[in-house]
């Protein structure tokens, strides 16, 4: 079993929604992985351990249509998770949600909030504890006869709960639009410097910056050199410098670009293809990616990079999950489930 055991941890984590959260903690890492495509199912697992928690959280809701949502977001506010947007998938009709489930993790019960529009398959950030932002997606629209009509959209949704409760909050739609009216589809985002970073254009080939309290975006680099679509993503420190990683996707990639001068490091690819939005995770030294593909011939739910050491290649972890993709997921800390410490 591979344990990556620190005493005071930096934590990036890439959702398969696209999301990014990064936050300063010096309590274990626990990843909450919220549903997927088909799978409505909760799952808890501690990353500094190689630990499959044993609690039982509810399925995610949703008022309509087959279980499990794909291309959904989800955040950690407060005592709180959200699991929102996202599609049915298994039309046709194929439906759209317009709502966000909130898991109080407390009680461990769910509640309901509506946002300000639909989306799915776009991307997703928290700038701060209290910030959740959505940017771009698509959603389907059904009038029948006839076949499924897929709107992208260019709006930025955005959540503040510094003054209420998730439970009492309201979606906004920012004045801004996204750059170049782009959807964001199946791209990624990282947060950095206070600034969110995603990829962009049509084959995910750009990359982008947005700064939320002015509302402006500045090109980073606008050709990193190769495509990207449905990977996972994260900032970490490589080389005594600040890179973005991609890791999997339609691409299966495994490279990390510098953010000061936009050269590139290729990285060891994972044991298993991962071309459904894994999760990205920085613990310690190690980054680890979580799902992004079915258990199929002996897929392995975990794997995880030295980043002192990347000719070790991926070493596979022990921790098993039920077979899902595109799943969005969260980092929470173990106050909530003290029963999941790497000691019990």
């Amino acid at each position: 079993m591979l344990g990556l055991k620190t005493s005071f941890l930096f934590l990036s984590l890439t959702l398969a929604s696209g999301q990014v959260l990064t936050q300063e903690s010096d309590l274990e890492q626990l990843l909450l992985v919220l549903g997927g495509a088909g799978e409505p199912s909760v799952a808890l697992f501690n990353q500094e351990c190689d630990k499959k928690c044993s609690v039982e959280i509810p399925d995610v809701p949703q008022p309509y249509g087959a279980p499990g949502r794909t291309g959904s977001y989800a955040a950690s506010l407060g005592d709180t998770a959200l699991v929102c947007g996202g599609l049915d998938a298994d039309g046709p009709p194929i439906s759209s949600f317009k709502d966000c489930q909130v898991l109080d993790l407390t009680t461990l019960t769910w509640s309901v909030l509506g946002m300000a529009n639909y989306s799915a398959h776009g991307v997703s950030a928290q700038l701060s504890p209290d910030q959740f932002t959505i940017f771009g997606g698509e959603n389907t629209r059904y009038n029948g006869p006839g076949p499924t009509e897929w709107v992208d959209h260019n709006q930025i949704q955005h959540l503040d709960v510094s003054a209420v409760s998730a439970a009492d909050a309201k979606w906004t739609i920012l004045e801004e639009l996204t750059r170049n009216d782009d959807p964001f589809l199946g791209s990624c985002a990282a947060v950095h410097n206070g600034k969110v970073l995603m990829t962009g254009t049509y084959d995910g080939s750009s990359l982008f910056s947005f700064d939320l309290a002015q509302q402006k975006w500045e090109v980073v680099l606008a050709n990193t050199g190769f495509a990207t679509k449905r990977h996972g993503c994260a900032i970490v420190e490589l080389n005594g410098a600040n890179q973005m990683v991609f890791i999997g996707g339609d691409y299966n990639l495994a490279v990390a670009v510098n953010l000061e001068n936009g050269d590139k490091t290729e990285l060891p690819r994972t044991s298993f293809e991962r071309s459904h939005r894994p999760v990205l995770t920085v613990v310690g030294s190690h980054l680890v990616v979580h799902g992004g593909n079915y258990n199929n011939e002996g897929f392995a739910t975990e794997e995880a990079l030295s980043l002192d050491d990347l000719e070790g290649g991926w070493q596979v972890r022990t921790v098993e999950d039920v077979s899902r993709v595109d799943s969005p997921a969260v980092v929470i800390d173990t106050k909530f489930f003290q029963d999941c410490t790497c000691g019990q």
